[in-house]
Protein backbone atom coordinates (compact mmCIF):
# COMPACT_ATOMS: atom_id res chain seq x y z
CA UNK A 1 0.00 0.00 0.00
CA UNK A 2 1.14 3.57 -1.06
CA UNK A 3 2.72 6.06 2.16
CA UNK A 4 0.54 8.79 0.82
CA UNK A 5 -3.13 8.78 0.05
CA UNK A 6 -3.31 10.88 -3.04
CA UNK A 7 -7.43 11.08 -3.01
CA UNK A 8 -7.07 12.80 0.57
CA UNK A 9 -4.36 14.99 -0.54
CA UNK A 10 -5.64 16.10 -3.94
CA UNK A 11 -9.11 16.97 -1.74
CA UNK A 12 -6.64 19.01 1.05
CA UNK A 13 -4.70 20.96 -2.08
CA UNK A 14 -8.68 22.08 -3.50
CA UNK A 15 -9.77 23.23 0.41
CA UNK A 16 -6.05 25.04 0.26
CA UNK A 17 -6.85 26.97 -3.10
CA UNK A 18 -10.17 27.44 -2.01
CA UNK A 19 -9.06 29.08 1.29
CA UNK A 20 -6.47 30.93 -0.34
CA UNK A 21 -9.38 32.33 -3.18
CA UNK A 22 -11.70 33.00 -0.35
CA UNK A 23 -9.05 35.06 1.78
CA UNK A 24 -7.73 36.87 -1.23
CA UNK A 25 -11.32 38.73 -2.12
CA UNK A 26 -13.44 40.66 0.16
CA UNK A 27 -16.27 38.63 -0.13
CA UNK A 28 -14.74 36.63 3.28
CA UNK A 29 -13.60 40.53 5.46
CA UNK A 30 -14.73 40.90 8.91
CA UNK A 31 -17.31 43.92 7.54
CA UNK A 32 -18.52 41.85 4.68
CA UNK A 33 -19.60 39.14 7.78
CA UNK A 34 -20.81 41.97 9.54
CA UNK A 35 -23.17 43.13 6.98
CA UNK A 36 -24.66 39.70 6.73
CA UNK A 37 -25.21 39.14 10.23
CA UNK A 38 -26.90 42.58 10.50
CA UNK A 39 -30.09 41.31 8.67
CA UNK A 40 -30.83 38.63 11.81
CA UNK A 41 -32.74 40.82 14.07
CA UNK A 42 -32.01 41.74 17.91
CA UNK A 43 -28.65 40.02 17.61
CA UNK A 44 -25.95 42.50 17.85
CA UNK A 45 -23.98 41.89 14.87
CA UNK A 46 -19.93 42.64 16.75
CA UNK A 47 -19.96 39.63 18.97
CA UNK A 48 -21.88 37.21 16.72
CA UNK A 49 -19.02 38.38 13.83
CA UNK A 50 -16.17 37.58 16.27
CA UNK A 51 -17.64 34.29 16.90
CA UNK A 52 -18.38 32.64 13.26
CA UNK A 53 -15.44 34.33 12.09
CA UNK A 54 -12.99 32.36 14.66
CA UNK A 55 -15.21 29.28 14.43
CA UNK A 56 -14.75 29.27 10.71
CA UNK A 57 -10.67 29.61 11.39
CA UNK A 58 -11.57 26.39 14.15
CA UNK A 59 -12.65 24.44 10.72
CA UNK A 60 -10.79 25.35 8.46
CA UNK A 61 -8.02 24.05 9.98
CA UNK A 62 -9.16 21.27 11.76
CA UNK A 63 -10.17 20.21 8.64
CA UNK A 64 -6.97 20.56 6.65
CA UNK A 65 -5.31 18.84 9.68
CA UNK A 66 -7.60 15.88 9.66
CA UNK A 67 -7.08 15.49 5.71
CA UNK A 68 -3.02 15.37 6.22
CA UNK A 69 -3.68 13.18 8.66
CA UNK A 70 -5.52 10.69 6.56
CA UNK A 71 -3.19 11.49 3.35
CA UNK A 72 -0.14 10.15 5.42
CA UNK A 73 -1.95 7.80 7.78
CA UNK A 74 0.52 5.34 7.03
CA UNK A 75 3.22 7.21 8.56
CA UNK A 76 3.92 7.36 12.23
CA UNK A 77 4.72 10.85 11.39
CA UNK A 78 1.19 11.32 10.22
CA UNK A 79 -0.55 13.08 13.39
CA UNK A 80 2.48 15.90 13.23
CA UNK A 81 2.28 15.80 9.23
CA UNK A 82 -0.92 17.10 9.85
CA UNK A 83 -0.39 19.19 12.38
CA UNK A 84 2.19 21.02 11.10
CA UNK A 85 0.92 20.83 7.76
CA UNK A 86 -1.96 23.34 8.81
CA UNK A 87 -0.15 25.07 11.44
CA UNK A 88 1.97 26.41 7.81
CA UNK A 89 -0.80 26.77 5.53
CA UNK A 90 -2.35 29.27 8.82
CA UNK A 91 0.70 30.87 8.94
CA UNK A 92 1.32 31.34 5.11
CA UNK A 93 -2.31 32.55 4.81
CA UNK A 94 -1.99 35.22 7.17
CA UNK A 95 0.77 36.09 5.60
CA UNK A 96 -1.04 36.89 1.80
CA UNK A 97 -3.86 38.23 3.96
CA UNK A 98 -0.84 41.40 4.93
CA UNK A 99 -0.66 41.84 1.20
CA UNK A 100 -4.42 42.28 0.31
CA UNK A 101 -5.83 45.15 0.59
CA UNK A 102 -9.22 45.40 3.31
CA UNK A 103 -7.30 42.43 4.48
CA UNK A 104 -5.40 42.29 7.72
CA UNK A 105 -2.97 39.51 9.37
CA UNK A 106 -3.13 38.52 13.29
CA UNK A 107 -0.66 36.22 14.88
CA UNK A 108 -3.76 35.34 17.36
CA UNK A 109 -5.51 33.53 13.82
CA UNK A 110 -1.82 31.59 13.41
CA UNK A 111 -2.17 30.64 17.16
CA UNK A 112 -5.57 29.59 16.51
CA UNK A 113 -5.48 27.70 13.99
CA UNK A 114 -2.24 25.83 15.13
CA UNK A 115 -4.41 25.03 18.34
CA UNK A 116 -7.21 24.23 16.72
CA UNK A 117 -5.13 21.40 14.94
CA UNK A 118 -3.44 20.23 17.78
CA UNK A 119 -6.85 19.82 19.38
CA UNK A 120 -8.40 18.01 16.64
CA UNK A 121 -5.52 15.62 16.26
CA UNK A 122 -5.51 14.97 19.65
CA UNK A 123 -8.89 13.83 19.34
CA UNK A 124 -8.58 11.72 16.19
CA UNK A 125 -5.55 9.78 18.46
CA UNK A 126 -7.87 9.32 21.06
CA UNK A 127 -10.37 8.15 19.02
CA UNK A 128 -7.68 5.49 16.88
CA UNK A 129 -6.87 4.08 20.58
CA UNK A 130 -10.28 3.69 21.88
CA UNK A 131 -11.17 2.00 18.99
CA UNK A 132 -8.12 -0.55 18.87
CA UNK A 133 -8.70 -0.83 22.32
CA UNK A 134 -12.34 -2.08 22.39
CA UNK A 135 -11.18 -4.30 19.37
CA UNK A 136 -8.73 -5.62 21.67
CA UNK A 137 -11.20 -6.40 23.99
CA UNK A 138 -13.54 -7.97 21.62
CA UNK A 139 -11.22 -10.69 19.78
CA UNK A 140 -9.10 -10.96 23.28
Amino acid sequence: MAMVRWHWLLIGAALVIALYALTSSSVATGSSTERILSIIPLVPTEPLNFVVRKTAHIMVFSGIALILWRTFSKSKWSYVIGWAGASFVGLADEIHQFFIDGRSAAFSDVILNSSAAAFTLFIAFAAVQIIHFVNWLRYE
